[in-house]
């Protein structure tokens, strides 16, 4: 059985007062004033505790990283949707004439950037 570490606590017994360090010191205490079947329950109870909480925060951090890295992909095509508007802007600004399957094709990788993210 392993040995969790703990924040140390000390209990008053009828014996006097005792630290708690790990979970072997629980279970020594536990099988001392309440009995060993109990004991056992507790320990593997505090066991099975600290690896639920190992486990949520390792898919805390692994949900984290797919939510950096959808936000960096997000990021990116609205920069290229910002710069095909750019184009656009640009052409009916400046130019005299208008190409019109030039606007066209432009609208359309505007279209597709859009529906990439969608």
């Amino acid at each position: 059985m392993n040995d969790i570490e703990i924040a140390q606590v000390t209990l008053d017994t009828p014996d006097g007062q005792v630290t708690l360090l790990n979970t072997r010191d629980i279970r020594e205490v536990l099988e001392k004033y309440i009995g060993y079947e109990f004991a056992s329950y507790i320990s593997e109870f505090l066991i099975e505790v600290d690896e639920e909480e190992a486990y949520a925060k390792e898919r805390a951090y692994t949900d984290a990283d797919a939510i950096a890295e959808e936000n960096d992909y997000l990021r990116t095509q609205l920069v290229e949707t910002q710069e095909i508007l750019t184009q656009i802007t640009d052409d009916i600004t400046q130019k005299s004439r208008l190409n019109k399957n030039e606007l066209f094709n432009k609208l359309l990788a505007l279209v597709d950037s859009i529906n990439t993210v969608l």
